[in-house]
């Protein structure tokens, strides 16, 4: 399984992202992809698709800012390390 794609698909199948131009560095947040619901959003299909948890008591919101980020946070998750 290719994670990152995974997550880009996500981001394009959830948040119409494939009229934008993004690449794996963009900042979601100021390319609006993603809000305060956009991000809860991304939480849940994210837990839902790798199996995770997202722990909101430990919750860095710099964990989600570009597809980079994401991904560097799914594999600890994947891995069963707590960030």
């Amino acid at each position: 399984m290719d994670i990152k794609l995974e997550i880009r698909n996500l981001l394009e199948s959830e948040f119409n992202t494939h009229h934008l131009d993004i690449n794996d560095d963009s900042d979601l947040f100021l390319n609006e992809v993603l809000d305060s619901i956009g991000t809860i959003r991304l939480f849940l299909r994210l837990e839902d698709k790798f199996d995770i948890t997202i722990d909101q008591a430990e919750l860095d919101i710099q964990d989600f800012v570009t597809i980079n980020a994401i991904y560097q946070y799914v594999i600890i998750r994947l891995k069963g390390e707590i960030k």
